[in-house]
């Protein structure tokens, strides 16, 4: 996730930047059960995963700044937002995802669904 996340940072398209790396997170998170948990524990075993969740956090708060300044997503949508909204969409896929062949199916309606309530109205199309 962390190499999805630097990619993601270079991206010269703050939307398509923010969308990628939400659909490649959400992707973990339903094809790897232990993630959501890992992601929305307050403490972790291992320093190494707070620093990777560090690194990922920070890396969604760049990728959120970008599209707000931008103009891409809802100007009232927080950096805090992003880590439940993506551990809602993998509950959700686990909980009603279908088969197992379906899950990644599912969650990229559910994930598109989201990002059509974050994208701020006047935003030009992603490209």
């Amino acid at each position: 996730l962390t190499a999805h996340a630097e990619r993601a940072l270079t991206d010269p398209d703050p939307w398509r930047a923010l969308e990628v790396f939400l659909t490649r997170t959400v992707e973990a998170q339903v094809t790897d059960a232990s993630l959501a948990p890992v992601t929305a524990a307050a403490e972790d075993a291992l320093p190494r995963t707070t620093e990777l969740k560090t690194a990922l956090w920070s890396a969604g708060r760049v990728l959120l700044d970008r599209a707000r300044e931008a103009g891409a997503v809802r100007a009232d949508l927080a950096p805090g937002d992003l880590v439940p909204l993506m551990c809602g969409i993998a509950y959700a896929v686990d909980v009603h995802g279908g088969a197992p062949d379906d899950r990644i199916d599912t969650a990229h309606r559910y994930l598109g669904t989201l990002l059509g309530g974050l994208r701020a109205t006047t935003a030009p199309p992603s490209r």
